[in-house]
């Protein structure tokens, strides 16, 4: 095996390609209702996605003819295998089959990464693997809401949902068996979603943006909105870069000079952090402190909204759309607060 002759993903097979395209489109589809297909049918259900990755790469392997290219990424990962089995097998005395039974998942998915990296997809096959996963979140969404308004022994056994303890019953699961594994494929849904809209002017609808966001909420995943939150946090710093543009090229066309106009545009930032730090001060001082901070606040959103958004949508668009927009609003927002 070689690092550096492998074939280029032009001389690849067409129909190698295709196989490794429908097998993404198959697993984002069938991943996420493995569980209860495997309760429904048979236990071997589950290994369906290694059946076909082995063959997958099998093939590959085959069409290479067997000049596999190494990277770095592989070392690390066998180095991590080999740390992960000296720490379960030698040192914590746990036997080679709980290695293997906790390994296999994360293995078999890196030999997919391994072979699908070399295929040079692009655009093209991202978009359909991301409508794929939206697709897949919308029934989720949907027995997220039955799970959550009804009873969770809807969807899980007697046994499954009597042994959860009281936060974790209130937390929707959907068709997982862990939030966390859920609200993690939430927030993978979500940043495909902005990166083809990003990438490839491929839009997503807001009810779709909605409908994942709540899902999310739901779940009540603390590490997934995490991930999300930083990359808001992100994706604002990157927002807020035309908005300094718009603050300084008019100060210095107007013949004011550039440090100048830079040091005035960043100060215009100064009551955002002010702001912030009053808020912060003023809910650590109590109930009463908390409350007056959040009703001012409120009412200063409130007055951006009325005074401003509202009027300035109805001027730009005169129709009842602003009208319904802002009802749909409202109604997501006391649905968010209900569950």
């Amino acid at each position: 095996m070689k690092l550096s002759r492998s074939l280029e993903p032009q001389q690849l097979p067409a129909s190698l390609k295709k196989a490794g395209l429908a097998l993404l489109i198959f697993l984002c589809l069938f991943i996420p209702f493995r569980t209860p297909l495997s309760d429904l049918t048979f236990s071997g259900v589950k290994a369906i996605p290694d059946v076909l990755i082995v063959c997958l790469a099998a093939w590959y392997a085959v069409a290479v003819r067997f000049r596999l290219r190494f990277t770095i990424h592989d070392v690390l990962f066998l180095a991590f295998e080999a740390v992960a089995f000296v720490s379960t097998v030698f040192i914590n005395d746990l036997g080679i089959g709980l290695f293997l039974y906790q390994t296999r998942a994360i293995g078999i998915y890196y030999v997919l990464y391994f072979v699908l990296r070399n295929f040079g997809f692009g655009q093209k096959e991202l978009v359909p693997i991301t409508r794929t996963l939206q697709a897949a979140s919308v029934p989720l969404f949907v027995l997220g809401v039955i799970e959550k308004v009804f009873s969770k022994c809807i969807l899980f056994d007697t046994d499954f949902a009597s042994g959860l303890d009281r936060i974790n019953y209130a937390r929707v699961y959907s068709m997982f068996y862990n939030p966390n594994t859920y609200g993690l494929f939430l927030v993978f849904t979500i940043l495909l979603s902005l990166a083809i809209w990003y990438l490839a002017d491929k839009k997503t609808p807001l009810w779709l943006y909605c409908t994942l966001a709540v899902s999310l909420y739901m779940t009540m995943s603390r590490s997934s909105m995490a991930i999300l939150a930083l990359v808001l946090a992100v994706l604002i710093g990157l927002h807020n870069i035309p908005e300094g543009m718009a603050v300084s090229v008019p100060l210095i066309s107007g013949g004011m000079g550039r440090i100048k106009a830079v040091l005035i545009t960043a100060l215009s930032g100064v009551p955002t952090m002010m702001g912030a730090l009053l808020g912060f001060l003023l809910g650590e001082i109590g109930p009463l402190g908390l409350a007056l901070s959040l009703g001012f606040a409120s009412g200063a959103m409130l007055y951006v909204v009325f005074g401003e958004i509202l009027p300035q949508a109805f001027i730009m668009y005169r129709s009842k759309l602003p009208a319904f927009s802002a009802i749909i609003g409202i109604l997501v927002g006391l649905f968010i607060i209900y569950v």
